[in-house]
């Protein structure tokens, strides 16, 4: 008799198990297709979605400028994406200081440039670097040892001017 019990215990046991397994299957298979859903909602959503730089996107793993990890992009062409994505978050401001501009290559700078105009910004570069052979600044602010070297190309006089004395 005792083994009947067992069995019957023991076949209890194992309709329970099974109903917690049905319950937990569709569970699972309610949670997967919630999932399913949100990551076609995703990428649906990344293919609309206007990227503030032509070359950008965005994988289920990673973002790639021309095919390329951001983590392999040349330093130029990291400010290039971090000023346009910037450019992109806080369109109101409409100014974007650039550090280290240096690393900007001829080609992005143009870039740089055009998407400046496009989104209507003005963007303040600070960039390493001498006067031509001629002496000549070429266009923005130039600061030398603390002082205005130039303004625009145009050398800026720094002599200290006298108390008392006017210009005639």
């Amino acid at each position: 008799m005792e083994a009947v019990n067992t069995k019957v215990r023991g076949n209890k046991e194992y309709l329970k198990v099974y109903d917690e397994l049905e319950l937990a299957m569709k569970k699972y298979d309610k949670l997967s297709t919630s999932l399913d859903s949100l990551q076609n909602k995703k990428v649906a959503l990344l293919k609309a979605a206007k990227m503030p730089l032509e070359g950008l996107t965005v994988t289920d793993d990673e973002v790639l400028y021309n095919d390329l990890p951001l983590d392999q992009v040349s330093d130029g062409e990291g400010l290039l994406i971090s000023t346009a994505v910037a450019m992109t978050q806080n369109p109101e401001v409409k100014v974007i200081r650039i550090t280290k501009g240096s690393l900007i290559d001829n080609e992005s700078m143009a870039m740089l440039e055009k998407i400046a105009a496009e989104w209507d910004f003005q963007v303040w570069i600070e960039v390493v670097g001498e006067p031509d052979a001629k002496g000549n600044y070429p266009m923005g602010v130039y600061i030398e040892e603390g002082m205005v070297a130039a303004i625009d190309g145009i050398p800026v006089d720094n002599t200290p001017v006298e108390e008392g004395v006017e210009d005639a």
